[in-house]
C-alpha cells in the first residue's frame, strides 16, 4: 500500500512536467479528436511499459553500467543525439504543414491510428528521461527495501496515474475545441512543433554539452 501511495504521488509529479509528448497530445486532441489521441498516448504508455519491463528485468546490470561515467555518457549522447534528430523531424513538420481544411470534422482512419500510435511510442522511447525516471523508481523499491507487493504497487500507482492525467488532458484539449477557431489550429500546431524543437535542443545540449 505505501507503495502505491508513493506511486501516485510520484504519477502526479510526473504529469506537472511538461515533456515533448504533451505538445504532440494537445495537437492531435484538438485536431483529431478524443480517440486519435488516445491512440497517441497509448503508444507512450507502451513505451513506459517496455520501460518498466526493462527496468525490473534489468536492474541491477542497467545500475551497475550506468555508474560507468565513460559508458553513461556515451549512451546519452548516441539516445540524445538520435532522439533530437527525430523529435527535429516531428518538430518541423507540424511548424512547416497546416492542418488539412476542417481537420476537425474529418474521419480517422484505422491507418491514421496506428501511425499515432506508433508516433507515440517513438516520441516517448528517443527521450532518455523515461529510462531515467522509471530507473528511479527501481532505486526507490531498492533503497527502501520494498516486498514485492509494494514494489508492484510503486509501478502500478505511478503509471496508472500516468494514463488517468494523460486521458484527463487529451478530455479537457477536446472540450476547449469547440471554442476555438479554425485559423487557431495553426497556431496550435506551431506551439507543438516548436516546443519539440525546444526540447530537441535540450536534448542535445545535455547530450554534449
Amino acid at each position: 500500500m505505501i507503495g502505491f501511495v508513493q506511486g501516485v504521488g510520484l504519477g502526479l509529479l510526473l504529469c506537472v512536467l511538461i515533456g515533448p509528448i504533451f505538445f504532440k497530445i494537445l495537437q492531435t486532441s484538438i485536431e483529431r479528436g478524443r480517440a486519435a489521441a488516445t491512440a497517441l498516448a497509448a503508444g507512450q504508455w507502451l513505451g513506459d511499459v517496455m520501460y518498466i519491463g526493462l527496468v525490473c528485468w534489468g536492474a541491477k546490470y542497467i545500475e551497475t553500467v550506468m555508474d560507468d561515467e565513460s559508458i553513461k555518457q556515451s549512451f546519452m549522447q548516441y539516445v540524445g543525439g538520435t532522439g533530437a534528430g527525430l523529435l527535429a523531424i516531428f518538430g518541423l513538420v507540424m511548424l512547416l504543414v497546416k492542418p488539412a481544411p476542417n481537420i476537425q470534422n474529418q474521419q480517422v482512419s484505422k491507418a491514421a491510428y496506428l501511425n499515432l500510435f506508433v508516433q507515440g511510442f517513438v516520441i516517448n522511447t528517443i527521450n532518455p528521461f523515461p529510462i531515467f525516471f522509471w530507473l528511479s523508481l527501481m532505486a526507490i523499491a531498492i533503497r527502501e527495501s520494498y516486498d514485492l507487493g509494494n514494489s508492484i504497487g510503486l509501478f502500478l500507482g505511478t503509471m496508472g496515474t500516468v494514463i488517468a492525467t494523460d486521458w484527463l488532458k487529451i478530455h479537457l484539449a477536446v472540450k476547449i475545441q469547440t471554442w476555438l477557431k479554425p485559423e487557431y489550429l495553426v497556431y496550435i500546431r506551431r506551439l507543438g512543433g516548436l516546443g519539440l524543437l525546444v526540447f530537441a535542443f535540450i536534448l542535445v545540449w545535455r547530450a554534449f554539452a
